[in-house]
C-alpha cells in the first residue's frame, strides 16, 4: 500500500460474513485506494476466500473517469505503484483469473486472507 493514499476495506457484510460474488456489477469493491493525486483504484475479490478466488481492479483518473488499458500487459504508474492491465472482466475464462488493473507487486493483496488478517487483526471490522 502506498503511503500517499487513503485505503478503505469492505471485506464483510453486515452479519460479519465474507462478501462473496461471481460478478462485480452492483457490488462494492473490497478495497478502495484513494491517492493524493485524486486517482482511485478499486479491487474486487471474485469468490473471496475460496479456491476459485480471482481479482479484478479498476483505475480512475483525477476526474473520476475510468482508465481502460489498450492491450494486456500495458503498464501504468500511479503514485509510485505500477499497475498492469490484465484485460476485461468479461474476457476471463476462470473465476480465479485476474482482470482489469492489478498492481505489479500484488502479493500484499493476494490471497485475500493475508490482507484480511493484516487489516482486521483478528477482528471482523468493516
Amino acid at each position: 500500500m502506498n503511503a500517499n493514499s487513503e485505503v478503505e476495506y469492505h471485506f464483510f457484510d453486515t452479519q460479519g460474513n465474507y462478501r462473496r460474488f461471481r460478478i462485480i456489477e452492483g457490488n462494492k469493491a473490497h478495497v478502495v485506494n484513494k491517492y493524493e493525486n485524486r486517482s482511485i483504484w478499486r479491487l474486487w475479490y471474485i469468490m473471496m476466500e475460496t479456491r476459485s478466488e480471482g481479482l479484478h481492479g479498476e483505475l480512475f483518473n483525477s476526474d473520476n473517469k475510468s482508465i481502460i488499458g489498450k492491450e494486456k500487459g500495458e503498464k501504468m504508474v500511479v503514485q509510485n505503484t505500477i499497475f498492469i492491465w490484465k484485460g476485461f472482466f468479461e474476457d476471463r475464462k476462470n473465476l480465479f483469473d485476474q482482470s482489469g488493473w492489478i498492481p505489479e507487486n500484488f502479493e500484499e493483496y493476494y490471497p485475500s486472507k493475508k490482507l484480511v488478517a493484516r487489516v482486521t487483526e483478528g477482528k471482523r471490522a468493516q
